[in-house]
């Protein structure tokens, strides 16, 4: 979701009007249109892309989820440029085999003309096995890449790295804090290289990039003396990567309130219990969106997996008394992240979305706990 608008920002620096489809909201230029799901069903699509090209715009960066490529939502389209940034564990529940999934992933690239691929990924090497006529722009900090960081500072305000490829060298300074923002902003650069965006106009338009709501976004916490992070961390590897950024700079403890959505991929439960647990200093498991699964249910198999670390926790169903404790119990210089929810303003219960915008939340706790 980052890259999507990190990629946007480049291509408006350079003065062309982009659309903009995926998780959070679609975009026409400035213009907000809400949206259900990540890629839309392919009548919804193809209406949106002919009312983007209507109003204006030269480009559409969108999010491609593994569903749609299976459900062949994007047949018929032509990608200018694919991006794969990586691939965990996540809609098991659907794809059955992290191989079943790989593959849905991985048709995206047969129907483009170029790709950025991050070459740190396991899965970059089978991505681009097999597929030709696609021009390839591998990018990196581990491994060997044609476009690369080095000399990385990550502080609580974001991140400055030089980013570099065979034409030379370009100092950038973004505003989101994270390894996973260094990735994103080499992902979105690459994209924009084979676009043929020049290096100024990236770095304008990287640079010129706020954060994104829900994706380790600092709420306003007024003059309590704790930091709150919302981010929408919801697979293993994205809950790791969020709180090992957090240990970057976290000078005393990190709470951490999370649960697992149901009616889903299952096995990730114990293992995001686990990942929570060695890396907070306390946890508050609690419910996500239970869909039609008992929360309790759900809570218990994120249990098996803490249970593994040393890591003191509590379990509370309900997700506002989940905050409130974490509130209420900080101590000053504490980080709190809220992990799993990120922008969503609902919570899906017995088949019912209930209003649950966590920064409204947040707000109206820290009145209360006064």
């Amino acid at each position: 979701t980052t890259t999507t608008y990190m990629i946007k920002s480049v291509l408006e620096s350079a003065g062309k009007k982009t659309g903009l489809i995926g998780t959070i909201v679609n975009m026409i230029g400035q213009q907000t249109l809400h949206t259900d799901r990540t890629t839309p069903e392919s009548p919804d699509l193809f209406a949106l892309l002919r009312q983007m090209a209507d109003e204006g715009c030269e480009a559409v960066v969108m999010e491609v989820s593994s569903h749609s490529l299976e459900l062949r939502r994007v047949e018929g389209i032509t990608f200018d440029v694919a991006v794969f940034t990586n691939l965990t564990q996540d809609h098991m529940d659907f794809h059955v085999t992290f191989d079943n999934y790989l593959n849905a992933k991985k048709k995206l690239f047969h129907h483009a003309k170029s790709a950025a691929v991050n070459v740190d990924d396991a899965s970059a090497g089978r991505i681009m096995e097999g597929i030709e006529g696609v021009e390839w722009l591998t990018y990196g900090i581990k491994e060997e890449a044609d476009v690369y960081a080095r000399n990385i500072e990550i502080t609580p305000r974001g991140v400055t790295y030089d980013l570099c490829t065979r034409q030379g060298m370009l100092p950038l300074s973004l505003k989101i804090p994270g390894i996973f923002s260094v990735y994103n902003s080499l992902s979105a650069a690459s994209a924009c290289m084979l676009l043929g965006v020049g290096p100024e106009i990236i770095k304008t338009g990287l640079e010129a990039m706020p954060s994104v709501a829900g994706r380790f976004e600092v709420l306003d916490t007024g003059n309590r003396p704790f930091t709150i992070i919302l981010d929408y961390a919801h697979t293993p590897d994205s809950l790791e990567n969020t709180l090992l950024t957090v240990r970057e700079f976290a000078r005393t403890r990190i709470i951490t309130v999370f649960g697992c959505g149901g009616d889903r991929d299952k096995g990730k439960r114990p293992i995001m219990g686990e990942i929570a647990g060695k890396l907070s200093s306390y946890v508050v498991i609690t419910s996500d969106n239970p869909r039609t699964e008992d929360p309790m249910k759900i809570i218990e198999e994120i249990e098996a997996g803490i249970k593994k670390t040393d890591c003191e926790y509590v379990c509370i169903e309900h997700r506002r008394e989940a905050i409130r404790y974490a509130i209420h119990n900080a101590q000053p210089d504490d980080i709190i992240v809220l992990a799993g929810k990120g922008h969503e303003t609902y919570q899906e219960i017995k088949g019912i979305k209930y209003p649950f915008d966590e920064k409204v939340v947040v707000a109206e706790l820290l009145l209360t706990d006064e």
